[in-house]
C-alpha cells in the first residue's frame, strides 16, 4: 500500500498488485506498464496521477471506486484493459489513447486529447475544453462548452442516440475539424435531443451536422464556416427550432 508516493522518471512494471489506500500515487515522466495479469487498485479516497512526459500502458485490472480519482495530466497513456472498474476518468492534459471499446460511464475532460483508436460508447461525456479525435463516439449524455471535435478518417462522428441528451453551450469557441484536410470534418449526428446555445460552432473541412431528433438553437447562435475547406453541412430530418 502507498500514501503520497511518487515515481519520477522511472521504469515501473507492475506484475503483481499495486495498491493505494489513501493519498496520491503519482507517476511523473515514467514508462509505466500495468501488466495484463496485474492489478492497480485505489481506495475510494486515493488518487492516481499520470503526468510529465510519460508513456503509460494500462492493462490488467484497474480499480478506482472514487469519482475522478484516476487522472491523466500529461504524457501519453494507452488504455487497453477491459477490466476497468471506476465511475469516471478525468483527463486534464496530455493524450489518452483509447485502445478498447470498454469505456467507463463518465468521461470528464478539461484539457488534453482523448484519442479513440476504436469506436466507443459512453453514458456521459463532459468536454469543458481539450480535444476529441479518432473513431466514432456514441455519447448518451453529451455536454460541450469549449474545445474541438476532430476527425482522423471519413465517417468519424459523435452520435447522440435515441433517448440521449446533448448540450453545446458557453461563450468559448467550439470547433469541428479534420486532420486529413480532405473535407472529412467530424460529424455530429443527433437522434435524441440536442441544444445549441451561446457561441455556436465553427466548422473546418466540411463537417456534417445531421439532426434526426430534436434540435433547439437558443439565443441567436450560429453554425459558421471557419474558412478552411468546405463549409459545414446542416442536414435536418427531425425537428429544428430557433428560440430566444
Amino acid at each position: 500500500a502507498v500514501t503520497n508516493f511518487h515515481f519520477n522518471n522511472d521504469y515501473v512494471i507492475n506484475l503483481g498488485s499495486l495498491l493505494a489506500q489513501s493519498g496520491t500515487l503519482t507517476f511523473t515522466s515514467c514508462a509505466f506498464t500495468n501488466h495484463p495479469s496485474s492489478q492497480l487498485s485505489l481506495s475510494a479516497t486515493a488518487t492516481c496521477d499520470l503526468t510529465g512526459n510519460g508513456l503509460n500502458e494500462l492493462n490488467g485490472q484497474i480499480l478506482s471506486p472514487g469519482y475522478n480519482r484516476l487522472r491523466f495530466l500529461a504524457g501519453n497513456s494507452y488504455l487497453a484493459t477491459t477490466n476497468l472498474q471506476t465511475p469516471s476518468l478525468y483527463l486534464l492534459g496530455g493524450y489518452l489513447h483509447q485502445r478498447t471499446n470498454h469505456v467507463v460511464s463518465q468521461i470528464n475532460q478539461s484539457a488534453g486529447t482523448w484519442n479513440l483508436l476504436v469506436p466507443c460508447t459512453a453514458s456521459g461525456y463532459n468536454l469543458t475544453n481539450g480535444e476529441l479525435r479518432g473513431r466514432t463516439l456514441i455519447a448518451t449524455n453529451f455536454y460541450w462548452t469549449a474545445g474541438a471535435l476532430n476527425a482522423d478518417a471519413p465517417g468519424d462522428s459523435l452520435i447522440i442516440p435515441t433517448g440521449g441528451v446533448g448540450t453545446i453551450a458557453g461563450a468559448s469557441v467550439k470547433t469541428l475539424g479534420d486532420y486529413t484536410a480532405a473535407n472529412n470534418g467530424r460529424s455530429i449526428t443527433n437522434l435524441g435531443t440536442l441544444t445549441l446555445a451561446d457561441y455556436g460552432l465553427l466548422g473546418y473541412y466540411g463537417p456534417r451536422i445531421h439532426n434526426a431528433g430534436t434540435f433547439t438553437a437558443v439565443n441567436a447562435t450560429a453554425i459558421t464556416s471557419a474558412g478552411a475547406g468546405l463549409s459545414p453541412f446542416f442536414i435536418n430530418t427531425g425537428t429544428f427550432s430557433a428560440v430566444t
